[in-house]
């Protein structure tokens, strides 16, 4: 179930399944990605409004994800806090 339902996910899903044609794990790991960023809003911003997402609070998923890494053996296992 997505976490942030005030961005509507499937119709950009659709686009690149069925216009671009991409793959079924592509388009998972879409999905995967874009639900993850939607946890990081809502829990580091409470989740702002669709408009109110900035460049910089997209370049701040990535340095968030990197501090929250924890190497275990061969696995990477990623908190969002």
């Amino acid at each position: 179930m997505p976490v942030y339902d005030q961005f509507p996910l499937a119709p950009f899903l659709d686009y690149l399944k069925f216009e671009k044609r991409y793959s079924k794990h592509t388009l998972l790991s879409y999905q995967n990605d874009l639900e993850q960023f939607a946890a990081y809003l809502a829990s580091q911003f409470d989740s702002p409004a669709l408009k109110a997402i900035t460049p910089t609070l997209v370049r701040s998923w990535p340095f968030a994800l990197t501090a929250t890494m924890i190497t275990t053996g061969k696995f990477i296992l990623i908190a969002i806090v």
